[in-house]
């Protein structure tokens, strides 16, 4: 019969409402013998049996008919051609597709909303990578334009990522909670941003490559496109070290406020600039404190590119008009605005003020 798998699962399904209406119904309600435990036990195991043999027969049956033969030739054919993805294409395109899954998640976990908002590129490559089994060079080449964009070029891209991720540490703050929320954000965004950059690579490589018309590429094409795809994620991994810091003058272009403790600044990142002073031939950065509260703000440690910085009248590098320097810590009056000025005949990147539990951080790489 052709549709024998069919009737089989069929009769699974209704041995198995059968079973639950008449034994089981038993079972449960008039607490019968261990016999009828027993048989309602192996009428259950029994449709099962008849479900999956049927289930069995129904596959075997479409992949044995002449529809599923055709249709395998020519996706086969679409293969050789370079129109379909390879084996190893899928499976290398399914574990990318579940690591930006993980990557959104995450993301909009630690950022409800706003961080489903923000994943939605990252959504649409991965539902692309999932579902997507034929080559579109259109699409992947547009897909190229957010990579770029995302790897070069936005705040904290990934180019930057070392050199911010070292210049921008604070040492011994923060309980071990926040540094590890704090770490796992850095490594889902720029993560993010190179598994983006790496599959848009990747794809349109791949679609020029299938043009090449050479019978030794086919007879290795999947070994090929691994190996493509391992030179990449060396390579993406790899350039980073070859950016070298430079000052961005003007207002800074990353960085955050944050801590559990009391703030008595509002600060944000216009009140912080970087300007390089001809005369003195020194970088001076300045930060406007602005004390809004009724009692004396205080800045008891300055940390530049990952290290402490005297705060001492005796330290000509740091000035502040409207304010005092006194046993180690900045004192701006209740509201008052200080202005403070750190120079340097070196350049200098990250700089975060810090009270007893609370940060200004301010980054000025370009």
């Amino acid at each position: 019969m052709k549709h024998i798998g069919l009737y089989l699962m069929l009769s699974g399904v209704a041995l198995v409402v059968m079973d639950v209406l008449t034994l089981g119904n038993a079972l449960v309600f008039e607490q019968q013998s261990s016999q009828v435990h027993i048989a309602a036990t192996a009428v259950l195991v029994f449709a099962i049996v008849i479900f999956f043999t049927g289930m069995i027969k129904s596959i075997r049956g479409v992949r044995s008919s002449e529809e599923f033969k055709i249709k395998k030739e020519s996706i086969e054919q679409e293969v050789v051609e370079g129109k379909r993805c390879t084996t190893t294409e899928k499976v290398i395109r399914i574990i990318i597709a579940l690591l930006l899954c993980v990557r959104i998640v995450a993301v909009s976990v630690l950022m409800p909303f706003l961080g489903i908002f923000i994943s939605i590129p990252y959504i649409l490559l991965a539902l692309y990578l999932f579902f997507g089994r034929r080559r579109h060079i259109v699409f992947d080449f547009l897909l190229m334009l957010p990579a770029i964009y995302f790897y070069f070029f936005i705040n904290g891209n990934f180019f930057q990522y070392y050199a911010l991720t070292e210049l921008s540490v604070i040492p011994h703050f923060g309980d071990q909670t926040s540094l590890f929320l704090g770490l796992l954000f850095g490594i889902l965004s720029a993560g993010g941003k190179f598994l983006f950059m790496m599959m848009a690579s990747w794809l349109l490589i791949g679609d020029f490559l299938v043009k090449i018309k050479n019978q030794t590429f086919y007879r290795f094409r999947g070994l090929i496109n691994f190996s493509t795809f391992l030179f990449l994620a060396i390579l993406l991994l790899c350039i980073p070290f070859l950016y070298q810091p430079q000052v961005h003058f003007g207002e800074d272009t990353s960085g955050g406020t944050g801590g559990d403790g009391v703030s008595h600044f509002a600060m944000n990142n216009t009140s912080t600039h970087m300007l390089f002073d001809q005369n003195t031939n020194q970088y001076v950065f300045t930060a406007t404190l602005k004390n809004n509260t009724g009692e004396t703000g205080p800045i008891i440690r300055i940390v530049i590119d990952g290290k402490d910085v005297e705060i001492s009248p005796n330290n000509k590098g740091i000035t502040i008009e409207n304010g005092t320097i006194e046993n180690g810590i900045i004192s701006v009056p209740s509201e008052q605005i200080g202005t403070l000025k750190i120079s340097s005949k070196k350049p200098f990147y990250c700089v975060t003020l810090l009270e007893k539990d609370f940060k200004y951080g301010t980054c000025f790489l370009r």
